[in-house]
């Protein structure tokens, strides 16, 4: 069901030097008087009184789940940010600069003519490595090969902060290689998710079939890729479950896993992802690799081969020709989330360069938007609310000098990350080009997942940002 939500507004530090934005436009009339409803009772219906013009002169778009003043604010920056990806297609930026990636990658993705002329060529050689699929070990060598790629059929192998030590970087392992979105998917009985499961199995069928395989064997396919993952399902931990921190951390040496999953081949994954010097690492839930052992012994390499099959197809869709990705959106938008249309193609290729190289884009952003002297200005505000926070702790009359003491240290642990970062993420091992949209995908996540397994070993830098400076 699409909601639709009146927020309020807090204007922080998402700020355009010189303009004026929507949200100071917004901000700068009586705007919450101009939502009210006033045929509506507020003893009845409060929500609809409070919002109701507002929601009225702001119907949910077809292509969206739903809409608010924030949608508002967004659609400001993709304008800004459409704009300055137009132009970076033309500017002939030099090779390796943040200008040449962004707007080449922007152009390559606009380019749906090329997409449809290459068809299934970008990810070729992955088909024809789950094709020769014979044995458990081939198996998991593919799977290894897939996580490389963003990929995650069978689980998920990350690097991330250790939870109990957050000054390290540490290997885990995580449940996953699941098609829907968690595991209740696969046995709750409302009708609602019993059409779910029904319209999942077409949708796979039909992925199959689009890719070259007949329809009958793309039928009986389906069935047995959800058989499998209804058994990976089975020993999949509830979403309530994963909420326990405690519990879905489980550290322990590579050869006491190995020693629980002996046809999972640890150290041959580790290989050829490019994990080195891998001893010890973090399982969330170790009865789902128990239950992934269980599976390369249960199922035939030919249920395997389907499984990886629709796995790449599934992960990848968005970016293969229309006819994938539009399959994609009929059960992933319109059967799942009840969206009726596509959102624009450009919307689309703007929210893949964000995702892959967000911080090239927000080089390009800020020298355009964000001045050296705006981020001075909203520096020195954090360090006046610093300092007020510092003053109102010390005067504090109802707290004592030891608790006094413990504040100050969380206060100065603070680190301040305002408008963009005053180091800038490398990203001269990423080569990006015209010759493929989807070529440009999969180097852009073999970058960020190398770049992930460099961490291991090294401190954490929590200078780092984890957000754009363009984020809304």
């Amino acid at each position: 069901m699409k909601k639709q939500l009146l927020s309020v507004l807090v204007f922080g530090f998402l700020c355009y030097s010189g303009n004026i934005t929507l949200a100071q436009s917004i901000m700068g009339k009586d705007f919450l008087q101009s939502a009210i409803d006033t045929s509506v009772n507020p003893g009845y219906d409060f929500f609809a009184y409070a919002t109701g013009t507002w929601m009225r002169n702001n119907p949910i778009p077809a292509s969206e789940q739903g809409w608010s003043i924030g949608n508002l604010v967004q659609e400001e920056t993709y304008t800004r940010l459409k704009k300055l990806l137009e132009e970076s297609m033309v500017a002939n930026g030099a090779k390796g600069s943040s200008t040449q990636k962004i707007g080449d990658y922007y152009s390559v993705g606009m380019d749906t003519a090329l997409i449809e002329k290459q068809g299934l060529e970008p990810i070729q050689e992955y088909l024809d490595k789950i094709e020769r699929i014979r044995t458990g070990k081939d198996i998991i060598a593919v799977i290894a090969e897939l996580q490389k790629i963003g990929v995650t059929a069978g689980f998920n192998l990350f690097v991330d902060q250790d939870a109990m030590n957050s000054d390290e970087w540490a290997m885990y392992l995580w449940q996953g290689g699941l098609g829907l979105p968690q595991r209740d998917y696969y046995f709750r009985n409302d009708a609602r998710t019993q059409n779910i499961r029904e319209e999942y199995k077409k949708h796979i069928a039909a992925m199959l079939a689009l890719s070259g395989v007949d329809n009958n064997t793309a039928e009986r396919h389906a069935l047995s890729i959800f058989g499998m993952e209804t058994f990976l399902a089975d020993s999949s931990r509830k979403l309530e479950d994963l909420r326990d921190p405690y519990a879905n951390y489980n550290k322990m040496e590579v050869k006491a896993l190995q020693a629980k999953t002996p046809l999972l081949l640890w150290d041959n994954i580790f290989s050829i992802t490019g994990a080195k010097k891998i001893d010890g690492l973090i399982v969330g839930q170790p009865e789902f690799f128990v239950q992934l052992n269980k599976a390369i012994a249960n199922f035939s390499f030919i249920e395997w081969k389907a499984y990886l099959r629709w796995h790449l197809l599934n992960e990848f869709a968005d970016k293969l020709p229309a006819a994938f990705a539009n399959e994609r959106f009929h059960f992933r938008g319109t059967i799942m989330s009840g969206v009726t249309e596509q959102r624009p193609r450009w919307k689309r290729m703007l929210d893949a360069v964000e995702s892959g190289m967000g911080e090239l884009l927000g080089q390009v952003y800020v020298q355009k938007y964000y001045s050296t002297a705006t981020k001075k200005r909203y520096e020195k505000l954090v360090d006046d609310i610093i300092l007020a926070y510092r003053e109102r702790i010390q005067n504090l009359d109802w707290m004592s000098n030891e608790t006094k003491a413990k504040a100050m240290v969380k206060l100065n642990a603070i680190i301040k990350k305002v408008g963009y970062p005053n180091t800038w993420k490398d990203f001269s091992k990423l080569d990006i080009d015209k010759s493929s949209f989807m070529g440009n995908y999969i180097k852009i996540n073999i970058f960020w997942f190398n770049r992930n397994l460099e961490r291991l070993g090294k401190p954490v830098d929590r200078t780092e940002w984890n957000m754009t400076p363009q984020t809304y």
